[in-house]
Order: C-alpha cells, then sequence, then structure tokens
C-alpha cells in the first residue's frame, strides 16, 4: 500500500499550488456559472439604452474568479521568486511578459474610460486586472518543473472538464438546459437573486450549444484547442480501453465544434490536424490500428452530423470562402443646418425645412440639385416620390415629446431627425438619444464588409483606431467605447440595424492591439516565435516529430489557438485555458523535460 502512495500526497506545497492553480485555470473556470446582478452605467453612452442594471450569468463570476486565482499566483511567485530565484530577467519570456504587463498597466492610466478599463464592459468582463492576472498564473506555471506524476492530475482534470463541457453541449443541442433550470437554481444564483423573481432559466435561450461558455463562437474556439489535446492522450495511451475512452472523448468534442457552428473554430482545427498528423507521423504509423478507427470515428461523427443537420457545415465552409462583394444603396445621411442629405445609391437627395412651426412643416426637396416634388401620399400617410431612385423613400413627421421629428423611411426603416435644446437639427436614434451620424473612416475591405458576418466591415473600421492610439492603445475592454458606434448608415447596411453594439474586434490581435497597443501586441507575439524556436530545437533532433504526449497536445492545441485567434477574442470563457496550455508548452520545451507516461 505505502508503495503505490499518491506521490502528489507527499509533494511539497511549492509543487501542489502551481498544480491547483493550473487545474484551476484549465479545467474549473470554463465550468463556472452564476446569475449575478450586475449595475453598470450604460446610460452615459449615446448609442445605448438608459438601462443601468443587468443580469449576468457567464463572464462576471469567472473574472471576479480569475483575479482571485492571479492574486494567489503572484503573491506565490513573488514568494518562490525570493527563496529560489525561479525566474530569469534575461529570459525573453519573462522581458515579453513584463514588457507585455508594463502596457496593459499604461493603457489603463491613459484609458479612454477607467471604469470600463477597471470592470471590463459589459457582458465580458476582461479588465486590467484580469489581464494582468492571466500574466500571473502564466509565468507561476512557465516557472516551475513539471513532473510525470503532476501532469496526470493535470490530464485527469482537463479531461474531466472537457467531458462535463461535451456532455452539457448535447443535451443542449437536443434542445434541453441542463445548466439553468430549477433543480440546479439555487447553485447557479447569486444569493441576493434568491428571494426574487428573477429566473435565469427564462433568460437563456439555446439556439445552438454554448455549454458554460456563453457564445457559438467561443464552444468553437475551446472545442478547437481542446481536440488535439485529447486526440494526443489517445494516440500515446497504451492501454486500449483508455484508448477507447478518448477516442469517444474526441468524438464528443468533435460533435460540439460542429454543432456549435463556429467557423473560426472550424478553420482552426481544420489547420491543426495536419500538423497534429505530420508532426505525430512516427507514432500513428506505429499505432495505425488505433489511428484508423479513430479516423473512422471521427469522420462517422462529421458525417452523421452533417446528414442530421442537411449539410448545414458545409454550408457555413462554404459561406467564409464565398464572395460577399456588396454596394449599398443607402450610403449616407448627413445633417446641414435645417436639411437631411441623403446618399442614395450615388445620386444626393436633400429635404431642406423651411418652416417648422407646431403641425404645419414646410420641406422642400431636391434631388441631384434640382428640385422634385412629391408624387402623393401613400396609405399610411406617408409622402413617396415618382423617382426610381426614391422608389424606396417615403417621408412624414412623427409626434415626439410634444413636438414632431421629421423622418426620413428607407424600406420601412425609419430615421428621426428633431432639433434639440439648442434649436439645433440633429439625428435622434432608436433609443430616444440625440446624436450625430458618423461616416467612420476604413482601411481595407471596402465592398466586402460581409465577409467574416462582418468581419469585415468591423476589421476595417478597427484599424484606423489602432493608428490614432498605436502606443498604449485605449485601455482594457475598451472596444465598445472606441468603434464608430455612431457609424449607424453602415451598421444598418452591415447588420439590417442601427442599434448594433459593436462591443468586440472578432480578432485577438486586433483586440490586445486596441486594449494596450502594438507594444503590447508584439510582446504577445514574442510567445509564438520564443514557442516555435525552442520546440524547433526539441524536435530537430527527431526529425521534427513530438518527443512526447506533452508535446503533442500542448504544442499542437496552440497552433490551433492561435489560428482560431484570427476570428475570435480574448474571452474570460477561454483564454484561462490559453495561457496555462502557453505556460506548460514553454515550460516543457525549455526545461529538461520530456516524459511520455499517461
Amino acid at each position: 500500500m505505502n508503495k503505490k502512495k499518491n506521490r502528489l500526497e507527499r509533494s511539497s506545497f511549492s509543487d501542489r499550488l502551481p498544480l491547483w492553480i493550473t487545474i484551476a485555470f484549465m479545467a474549473v473556470v470554463p465550468l463556472l456559472v452564476r446569475v449575478s446582478k450586475v449595475e453598470y452605467p450604460m446610460n452615459q453612452f449615446s448609442w445605448y439604452t438608459n438601462q443601468t442594471t443587468f443580469y449576468d450569468s457567464y463572464a462576471f463570476f469567472k473574472s471576479h474568479v480569475i483575479i482571485f486565482i492571479g492574486i494567489f499566483a503572484l503573491l506565490f511567485l513573488a514568494y518562490r521568486q525570493i527563496k529560489e530565484k525561479v525566474l530569469s530577467f534575461k529570459d525573453p519570456v519573462v522581458i515579453s511578459t513584463l514588457v507585455f504587463a508594463a502596457f496593459i498597466l499604461l493603457s489603463d492610466l491613459f484609458s479612454v474610460n477607467v471604469f470600463v478599463a477597471n470592470n471590463g464592459y459589459l457582458d465580458r468582463y476582461e479588465s486590467t486586472f484580469v489581464w494582468l492576472s492571466y500574466l500571473a498564473v502564466f509565468l507561476l506555471i512557465y516557472s516551475h518543473t513539471w513532473r510525470d506524476e503532476t501532469l496526470k492530475w493535470i490530464r485527469r482534470a482537463f479531461v474531466a472538464s472537457a467531458t462535463l463541457l461535451s456532455g452539457i453541449g448535447i443535451i443542449q443541442y437536443m434542445g434541453y438546459d441542463p445548466v439553468f433550470n430549477s433543480l440546479t437554481r439555487p447553485f447557479v444564483t447569486a444569493f441576493n437573486l434568491l428571494g426574487t423573481d428573477y429566473e435565469a432559466v427564462y433568460s437563456i435561450n439555446y439556439q445552438v450549444i454554448v455549454q458554460t461558455l456563453y457564445h457559438y463562437n467561443y464552444v468553437g474556439f475551446l472545442s478547437a484547442t481542446t481536440l488535439p489535446v485529447i486526440l494526443s492522450f489517445m494516440l500515446y495511451e497504451p492501454k486500449w480501453r483508455f484508448k477507447i475512452l478518448y477516442g469517444g472523448l474526441s468524438a464528443l468534442v468533435l460533435f460540439n465544434l460542429l454543432g456549435s457552428s463556429a467557423r473560426g473554430g472550424l478553420v482552426a482545427i481544420a489547420v491543426a490536424l495536419p500538423v497534429f498528423i505530420l508532426f505525430n507521423r512516427k507514432h500513428i504509423f506505429k499505432n495505425a490500428k488505433a489511428a484508423v478507427a479513430v479516423v473512422l470515428a471521427l469522420v462517422i461523427v462529421a458525417a452523421g452530423f452533417e446528414w442530421y443537420s442537411d449539410g448545414f457545415i458545409t454550408m457555413r465552409l462554404k459561406s467564409i470562402f464565398t464572395s460577399v462583394s456588396t454596394q449599398f444603396v443607402l450610403q449616407d445621411l448627413t445633417v446641414d443646418g435645417d436639411a437631411v442629405t441623403a446618399q442614395i445609391d450615388g445620386h444626393t437627395f436633400t429635404m431642406s425645412i423651411d418652416e417648422s412651426g407646431a403641425e404645419n412643416w414646410v420641406i422642400s426637396y431636391t434631388l441631384d440639385g434640382e428640385p422634385i416634388e412629391p408624387a402623393g401620399q401613400n396609405s399610411k400617410h406617408h409622402i413617396y416620390f415618382d423617382s426610381e431612385v426614391l422608389k424606396d423613400v417615403t417621408n412624414y413627421l412623427t409626434a415626439y415629446n410634444s413636438s414632431y421629428l421629421l423622418t426620413f423611411e428607407y424600406k420601412d426603416d425609419p430615421w428621426y431627425f428633431g432639433y434639440d435644446s439648442d434649436g439645433n437639427l440633429s439625428y435622434i436614434n432608436l433609443y430616444g438619444k440625440f446624436d450625430s451620424i458618423e461616416k467612420a473612416p476604413s482601411i481595407g475591405f471596402e465592398g466586402k464588409e460581409l465577409l467574416g458576418s462582418a468581419r469585415g466591415y468591423i476589421w476595417s473600421r478597427t484599424f484606423p483606431l489602432i493608428l490614432k492610439s498605436p502606443l498604449v492603445g485605449y485601455g482594457a475592454d475598451t472596444f465598445a467605447l472606441v468603434f464608430p458606434q455612431s457609424d449607424y448608415v453602415a451598421k444598418y447596411n452591415v447588420y439590417g440595424t442601427s442599434t448594433m453594439v459593436v462591443d468586440k474586434a472578432h480578432n485577438l490581435y486586433l483586440n490586445i492591439a486596441i486594449n494596450s497597443g502594438l507594444i503590447a501586441l508584439a510582446a504577445y507575439l514574442a510567445y509564438h516565435i520564443i514557442l516555435l524556436i525552442r520546440a524547433g530545437k526539441r524536435m530537430r533532433p527527431l526529425k521534427f516529430t513530438y518527443a512526447d504526449v506533452w508535446q503533442s497536445a500542448l504544442l499542437t492545441a496552440l497552433i490551433a489557438y492561435f489560428v482560431g485567434a484570427f476570428f475570435n477574442d480574448s474571452t474570460v470563457h477561454v483564454s484561462p485555458v490559453f495561457w496555462a496550455i502557453l505556460g506548460l508548452a514553454l515550460s516543457r520545451v525549455t526545461k529538461e523535460q520530456s516524459g511520455t507516461e499517461l
């Protein structure tokens, strides 16, 4: 019995705490949900409602747990550094981390909104303190020497977490809610809400798999990162019964990836799997039977899902590469004095208010500088015009707060204009707030704004923002605040509504540049370069094949994450897993560590 005593029980606290923190980041944090009441002053923004009370189910609690873990990691790392000098300040990894942290802090100091930077934006809550917590945990994991016995516990926890998440996803796909229901309500609801009428079950509407990660894109991102890890465990597992179990879990993770419909995750795994095969080629040939069996199982799962969903995945993949060149008809709306001008398919239509007393407004119209008279009124008493250019345009007055608004209606969607307290004509958005209509500067993607679910639009408007503040960015999680939300016409054309709030870049690299500047982005990219160089040195004597199960699992997972990051943002749901994996990978390729035991 003594011989079989778990070595973890005999290990020192210095070994156990990094293990616990790693397990918490990799396996526990993604599972966390808690319905919390959040007071957030969104009424300060002209492009949002006056609502100040919100209910968050996924991100708010996770962010606080991440900060709590980060504080522990930082204190313990400082203690170990004083006692053991576990980090060298000449190490490029440490230098990159310190530079990254410095610019996160600088961006907070010069942030456009310190409250948002310190608390994170609504529904995201990835604040300055969350980012610093990522780095503290990463450095602690990187500085630790990982033994095979310790890694077994990480493997078990990660597999358990992946199994739970996959099971939740499958149940959601079947139309049931295993997370928010009457049975789970006491466990997933903040104590101050338990005595109220608030019911989380009524606030959740599952259309696709979201697991406990808030959004299907995050499910795809995490599943694409997880699948290479589970496949590696299966490939290197010596016992057949465990190979079968890992193969089954791989199929479950793949099902969740497909069921999420996240194209970014599909692209990530499409790149990662060939890399997995290439660098594991020797081991695959040695385990040909197991490899063929897993491939067949994954193909069956993918084919079965494709059949059941009537070709949904093929359609989603094709949409990535399908041309989305678009020429929008309504191109701009501007206000100049008492006139509203619309640019419609290259033509200029102007509505000039000559008189605006009570109900007796006098409005004159021009098209391309020439006067044009209304053709009459339709059944709704809206003025219309006998012109092909203006076939989708009507004009009328709308009663509003004891006054009237000039209403320009395009394809049955109204645009309101009224006089503010200073007597100036201005646009009134659908939240009833006076605001100006901007035509945001853009770089690239002209005519391709719809590319990648409107990522073309978001990225083209993000590049100019980076150039405006390239050194320190705008502060953590402030993307929604600096993005041109008043670009109402473009948002209407892209999203079909002018009220869409664009709150993320849909690209982690642009996300970092906006948050903390280009130097912070360079520090982050340095991790990629350092990892590739050090891993390459380890793999060169082996003719560029993976040395062991952990090289295969960690490095392939990171490749999937790096690719998926082009389409996804950093979030409290997925990023903790990434930073833990990155710390483990860099630790193992840096130090003399190798192991094949499971």
